[in-house]
């Protein structure tokens, strides 16, 4: 097999940025208007608003002007790049079941690996925690956006779940 690289969708992150920054002007609006909600929750809300998408808007245009492949297939086993939360490597042999779980109209592949403590292990203590979070929504640690990859998203899964097969099927013999 060969390597086949993913790259993120940039109609799409164009998109996210935008809604990104316009979140960020609504936060900036609740908490320069704090008299149109009780006052300290506007702030808190205007606060937590443009720390959050702030943040989300910064990493976006660095993807935008930076692009690097989102997703990785390896003979050896797939690299995930493609958010905030990617997990890195995994080898093929390692990943035991793969699936698609939808969230608020958002499709992520979701690979399920046979130790994810091993994956949470190498992440950091935020990222840890967020991909741990993860595991009670979607049933793993490691779910794939895959709305923003510019593979269709049935390709995907049938080249993934036929790379952990054959991964499986090798290690059998």
């Amino acid at each position: 097999m060969s390597e086949t690289i993913i790259y993120l969708r940039r109609g799409r992150l164009v998109f996210a940025a935008l809604g990104s920054v316009a979140f960020v002007a609504g936060g900036f609006f609740l908490m320069m208007h704090p008299e149109l909600a009780d006052e300290w929750m506007a702030q808190l809300i205007g606060a937590i608003s443009i720390l959050f998408f702030g943040a989300a808007s910064f990493y976006i245009l660095f993807r935008l002007v930076k692009p690097k492949p989102a997703v990785i297939l390896r003979d050896d086993g797939i690299i995930d790049q493609a958010s905030g939360l990617a997990a890195g490597f995994i080898p093929w042999s390692e990943i035991t079941s793969v699936h698609i779980a939808t969230m608020h109209y958002q499709r992520f592949l979701c690979l399920v690996p046979s130790h994810p403590d091993l994956v949470l292990a190498q992440q950091s203590a935020a990222k840890r925690a967020l991909m741990q979070a993860n595991i009670g929504l979607v049933g793993t640690p490691v779910a794939i956006p895959m709305d923003y990859l510019n593979m269709p998203g049935d390709q995907l899964l049938a080249e993934v779940e036929g790379r952990v097969a054959q991964a499986h099927t090798g290690a059998a013999r």
